[in-house]
C-alpha cells in the first residue's frame, strides 16, 4: 500500500464468467467486487443437428425434420454475443429447408445463435449444411437420411435369363432387397423370407 492505495493485476482464463475479487484488512470491512470475463472477438461458426442430444439423422420420408443450430464462436469456443452480421447457409444432398428448397439461405444470430429447420428428402443419404460470414472461419456439420420402416420386398433377376435352359447345371439368380414406403433399402439385421417357386420344371438353388 502506497499512500493508501494499492493496485492489483488480474489476468483472464480462456472462459468466460464471473470473477469475484475480495479486499481484506485488519479490523477493516471487507470489500468484494465483481469482474465479468467475457468473450473475445467472434472467430468462427458451429453447426450443429439437433442438440440436446436427440438423434442427428432424419428418415427419409420427405417430412421428417430437426433443427440446425449456428452459434457464433470466439478463438477459445466462448459465446461470441455481440455478433449479428448475416450467416449464409448452403445445403446439399437428401435434404431441403423445411420449405423445400436447396437455394442459400440466410440467417441473422440473436446473442451469438441462430436456428434453421431442416427437412429430408424421400430418398436416404448424408446431407451436408456449411455456413459462412464475413470474417469468420467457416463452419461444417453432416448428417444422414435413414430408411425408414421395412414394407416390401423387390426381386431383381441378377443374370436375366428369362427362360431356363433345358441343362440342369444352369441357373438364374435373383437378388431379393428390402425396402421402406420409398424405395430405400432397409439395412437390417438378417430377417427370415420365405421364397416359393411356383413351376416344377427348375430346382430353387439358395
Amino acid at each position: 500500500v502506497t499512500n493508501g492505495i494499492a493496485t492489483i493485476k488480474l489476468k483472464s482464463t480462456t472462459r468466460t464468467g464471473a470473477m469475484s475479487v475480495s479486499c481484506y484488512g485488519q479490523n477493516m470491512t471487507t470489500q468484494t467486487v465483481t469482474i465479468q470475463s467475457v468473450a473475445g472477438p467472434a472467430s468462427k461458426l458451429l453447426l450443429t443437428p439437433n442438440p440436446y442430444n436427440l438423434s442427428p439423422d432424419l428418415i427419409a420420408d420427405g417430412n421428417s425434420t430437426l433443427t440446425l443450430t449456428i452459434k457464433v464462436l470466439d478463438a477459445y469456443n466462448n459465446l461470441a454475443t455481440q455478433y449479428a452480421v448475416p450467416i449464409t447457409l448452403n445445403i446439399i444432398g437428401e435434404g431441403t429447408w423445411q420449405d423445400g428448397t436447396v437455394e442459400k439461405s440466410i440467417v441473422v444470430p440473436i446473442t451469438g445463435v441462430a436456428t434453421i429447420s431442416l427437412r429430408s428428402t424421400s430418398k436416404s443419404g448424408p446431407i451436408t449444411i456449411s455456413g459462412t460470414s464475413i470474417g469468420l472461419q467457416s463452419g461444417t456439420t453432416g448428417l444422414m437420411t435413414i430408411p425408414g420402416m421395412a414394407t416390401k420386398l423387390t426381386v431383381e433377376i441378377v443374370n436375366p435369363k428369362l427362360k431356363l435352359p433345358v441343362i440342369g447345371s444352369d441357373e438364374t439368380r435373383f437378388k431379393v432387397q428390402v425396402e421402406d414406403y420409398n424405395g430405400n433399402v432397409v439395412l437390417t439385421e438378417p430377417r427370415n423370407i420365405q421364397i416359393e417357386l411356383q413351376n416344377t420344371k427348375s430346382e430353387l438353388v439358395t
